[in-house]
């Protein structure tokens, strides 16, 4: 049946496949894993990922990795950030996360891309010199 509805869109183009094939709607017709990759490909960071790991001979999987080290680390700077019970340590903790990160992406796209990816987008501001 979710075929159906793709092919009809598909053959029907036009407004019809805008209508139909919106979120949910996107996400039963792909299966939720496919809607994920389908979510992250429009991400500016992913794109930008992906294109670092083809340049430096590594795998869509390697760039889905860096961007999900990225994601999570954003994340965890954000909690450490808006805790009601800040850590005393608060800037080495984030250095800290900051620097794990950037470690797990050399990893992964290699320390060419590691170094362009997050020179572009860097989890925390650069400090500025004094």
């Amino acid at each position: 049946m979710p075929w159906l509805i793709l092919y009809a869109c598909i053959a029907g183009a036009g407004n019809g496949v805008t209508t139909i094939l919106r979120g949910t709607a996107i996400a039963e017709v792909f299966g939720r894993e496919r809607y994920a990759a389908y979510q992250r490909a429009q991400d500016e960071k992913f794109q930008h990922a992906h294109r670092l790991a083809m340049e430096n001979g590594r795998t869509v999987a390697d760039a889905a990795k860096a961007y999900a080290l990225q994601r999570e680390a954003e994340l965890e700077i954000a909690a450490l950030r808006e805790a009601p019970a800040r850590p005393e340590n608060l800037p080495e903790a984030l250095e800290t996360v900051r620097r794990q990160t950037e470690k797990a992406i050399r990893e992964v796209l290699g320390e060419n891309g590691s170094d362009r990816f997050v020179q572009r987008f860097p989890l925390l501001p650069k400090e500025p010199k004094q």
